[in-house]
This record gives structure tokens, sequence and C-alpha cells, in this order.
């Protein structure tokens, strides 16, 4: 008599020496999984319930555990268990390796010792703010509603719009070419508003409120 019994016994999934958490958790009669990890590379093991079975992972024999490198996104893994008599059951596994950002280097030589050192490289870092120039931020210096205004919208995501000459203040001369993309966002998302002369004060510094 030869055994039809294609299952897995155990399936294990590892990065780093630390077994990763598979979805959903393993189960004798589950054939699809998922996992994720930031890891370059990840370590499968696959045991067949029958010792007389075998395993096969890209058209080789799983004995013990095998070393695979991921790429970034999904990376799917297909594997079969071959029981004795020839059954032969497929399973899939899907594991998502996380991108990991570069982190930018945060240049500004006159934040050094600030209090608000960290706190600033990590908005620079996620393109929230800008210095005057790669060595200059400025940390205690004043800002304006123009430059408020930026930061806020690189926070919600908010793509700039177009630098349109037509904005709807009376001085909007005075706002800085770099800016008038920007403006131009905020005032169509809602984010900033002129006051009721007609006026937009871009170069106006904001208080705490």
């Amino acid at each position: 008599y030869l055994s039809g019994n294609a299952d897995l016994k155990h399936l294990t999934v590892t990065a780093g020496g630390d077994d990763l958490a598979l979805s959903p958790a393993f189960a004798a009669g589950t054939t699809s999984y998922k996992t994720e990890t930031a890891a370059e590379q990840i370590a499968i093991q696959a045991v067949p319930s029958d010792a007389n079975a075998s395993v096969t992972l890209k058209s080789e024999a799983l004995i013990g555990a095998k070393t695979v490198p991921l790429e970034d996104g999904d990376n799917r893994f297909e594997f079969s268990v071959k029981a004795e008599n020839g059954t032969i059951k497929t399973y899939d596994l899907t594991v998502y390796r996380q991108e990991i950002p570069e982190i930018t280097p945060c240049t500004y030589v006159d934040i050094e010792g600030h209090w608000a050192e960290a706190q600033i490289c990590e908005a620079f870092a996620k393109g929230i703010v800008v210095g005057d120039s790669p060595t200059v931020f400025r940390p205690n210096g004043m800002v304006t509603r123009v430059e408020f205004a930026a930061m806020l919208l690189r926070s919600l995501g908010l793509a700039s719009g177009s630098e349109a000459d037509d904005l709807p203040f009376t001085d909007s001369g005075q706002i800085p070419s770099w800016a008038k993309g920007t403006i131009s966002a905020a005032v169509e998302h809602g984010v900033l508003d002129g006051y009721p002369d007609g006026t937009l004060r871009p170069q106006q510094t904001i208080n705490r409120s």
C-alpha cells in the first residue's frame, strides 16, 4: 500500500534566524500563505506529513531549509508535495518585501545641539521642510504664510498646482516664484485663504494659532 498523503506537517519561513508569521496561520489543509519582511533573503523549510513524500521548490528537491533572495514587493514561491503513490499537492507562498527608503543625510550645521534637531532631520528626510541651503536651516527663524502652506501641503501629500498668474490676490506679485505652485494648490484645496481686503500677505509671519 502506497500512501497518498501529500500534506505538509510544517511550513517555516525565517529571516535573520527569526520565524515570520504566516497568514493564515499554518494548518495542514491550507495551501496558500502570505508573510512579509524587510530582509533581503529568507529561509524556507517545508516538512511533509509522510516521511516518504518529497517536496519540490523551483524544480529542486527541498530538503531542510533553503535560502532564497527577495526582491522589493511580492515574491511568489510555488512548491509541491509528491506523495508516495504519486499524488501531488501544490502550495503557494507569497512573501512581501518591504521597501526600505534611503535616508537622506541631514547636513544643516546650524541645528547641531538644537532641541528640535532630530525632528528637523526627520521632517527633512520626509520632504516636509527644506533649508535655505544644504548647510543652513535657521531653526529659530520665523515662518511665513507661504512657507507654512508649503510644509502643510507636503505633510498632506498634496501635489503643487500650476504656477498660475491669475491668483485672486491683489498682492500676488509678492508671492515668491518658488511658491506660486504651492499657493495655487493651497487655495485649490482650501488650505490657505486671503484676507477680506483681497490680499494674501504671503511674506507675513504666522502666529502660534
